[in-house]
């Protein structure tokens, strides 16, 4: 994770490159330099949209996600995990 998550920064200015297609936010580092970030990085770029299969979003809740992981196992006739690992 990085250092500065959760840190609030003051905002020095908002800023586009220059096809406009990127944005960016200029804030103060707490050390007191400037430093500039993705608008995506911060709290004012827009949610990431949900996974989709075909036409539908996917919502799955972390313990869905261990069932599944569970009937993998099963199916696989193995333990899942890093190599060498049983």
């Amino acid at each position: 994770m990085h250092p500065l998550v959760g840190v609030r920064l003051a905002v020095v200015r908002n800023v586009r490159s220059l096809d406009g297609r990127q944005r960016y936010v200029d804030v103060e580092h707490p050390r007191g330099w400037v430093i500039r970030l993705p608008v995506e990085w911060t709290d004012r770029g827009s949610p990431s949209p949900p996974p989709r299969l075909g036409d539908r979003e996917i919502r799955v809740a972390p313990g869905d996600l261990l069932r599944v992981a569970a009937a993998v196992e099963v199916a696989l006739g193995r333990k899942l995990g890093p190599p060498g690992e049983t």
